[in-house]
């Protein structure tokens, strides 16, 4: 059965990577702002991806967090979106790309699962203070937050 499952996940995480659209124009932070909003609204709206997610439970959550091939295939499109962070100096030392993408994997899996969050904005918003705000290196906090904390996205 969890093969089953893993194979669904697999494909279903690759049709909502196929969805993801970047844009290299803007900064970093709203490029990942932009990718975890597009993420758990892609997840949300994809009916067969959620019905397993949320009967598979522990079984889901491992296998997007910790499968090979399902976290090839988001990185894919979340990698550069940390590598240009990191050039420019405004990610937290200490943190390895291998841990950002778990965390941001989980983070994905468990808010599209929260009934809470009834809008884009209000997914932004969690993105923009806790996902965002825990990667941002301290010397470029205060700017970050001075150039999108208050927009709009």
């Amino acid at each position: 059965m969890e093969d089953l499952i893993r194979l669904v996940i697999l494909h279903r995480a690759a049709r909502i990577r196929d969805e993801l659209k970047v844009s290299s124009a803007i900064s970093w932070h709203e490029a990942l702002i932009d990718l975890f909003e597009q993420q758990v609204q892609t997840a949300r709206n994809d009916e067969i991806f959620m019905l397993v997610v949320d009967q598979a439970g522990p079984v889901a959550a491992d296998l997007l967090a910790e499968d090979n091939a399902v976290r090839t295939s988001l990185n894919q499109v979340i990698a550069p979106i940390i590598a240009k962070g990191r050039s420019k100096g405004e990610i937290r030392e200490g943190l390895t790309d291998e841990q950002i993408l778990y965390w941001l994997h989980y983070q994905t899996w468990s808010l599209s699962r929260d009934p809470r969050l009834h809008n884009a904005q209000q997914i932004r918003d969690l993105a923009r203070r806790f996902v965002v705000g825990g990667l941002v290196a301290p010397a470029s906090a205060g700017k970050r937050r001075t150039d999108c904390s208050d927009s709009a996205g």
